[in-house]
């Protein structure tokens, strides 16, 4: 069975923790780490997948600024996602057999998978 390292990072701002993570990315492409899951809680943001818009956002520019809520355009799957203090955001950095290049088909798959395992281990919590 393999295991993967378990790391908390706190309440980090999005950039910061994106920027670690394409870090341990690369770091794993190279195998120079193992699997990893990073948990962090992010300061107030916004993040738009490559399947968001600006438009998507009901909120406006002014409103945004005055909660003092970022918005960042990721290369990610998705739409819009907020993100703020209080909510665990989990980041698997694992190497997939067999996923490279595997399409969405496969995409869908490992999230479904991966959605399996989170509702298995909250279940085993009692939640």
């Amino acid at each position: 069975m393999k295991t993967c390292q378990v790391v908390d990072w706190g309440r980090m701002e999005y950039g910061e923790a994106l920027r670690r993570q394409e870090e341990l990315v690369e770091r794993r492409r190279q195998g120079e780490d193992r699997d990893i899951l990073v948990l962090v809680e992010h300061d107030p943001v916004i993040t738009l997948g490559r399947r968001g818009t600006w438009a998507d956002i009901l909120a406006d520019g002014k409103l945004l600024a005055r909660e003092g809520i970022a918005v960042y355009e990721t290369n990610r799957g998705g739409e819009v996602t907020y993100h703020g203090p209080g909510q665990l955001v989990g980041y698997p950095i694992l190497d997939v057999p067999g996923r490279r290049g595997g399409g969405m088909a496969d995409t869908a798959a490992y999230v479904c998978s991966l959605e399996q395992v989170l509702i298995d281990v909250l279940a085993g919590l009692g939640l």
